[in-house]
């Protein structure tokens, strides 16, 4: 192979590598701009949905304080002992 020829293939290659790597930075800068739509919209209706919570824990509290009911005892029931059950009984 010629010295000529050898440039030649070279500067195809080199042309190829650079196409490449080209549309692979479109495709990262396009899954990037997706992502931060995303990320926005996410944001967005994760406040939405604190304040729902937010009005919803208003409106529980105030039925249970016009009842005059205690409130419940909220427990993490998977930190509680399993139940043991007696045969026997």
């Amino acid at each position: 192979m010629s010295a000529e020829e050898r440039r030649y293939r070279n500067k195809l290659a080199s042309a190829k590598y650079r196409a490449k790597k080209q549309q692979s930075m479109k495709n990262m800068a396009s899954k990037v701009s997706q992502l931060m739509t995303s990320n926005y919209q996410l944001s967005r209706e994760l406040a939405k949905v604190k304040q729902e919570n937010e009005i919803l824990r208003t409106m529980y509290e105030r039925v249970i304080s016009q009842q005059h009911l205690p409130p419940p005892i909220l427990t993490n029931h998977y930190a509680l002992p399993p139940i043991q059950s007696n045969p026997s009984s």
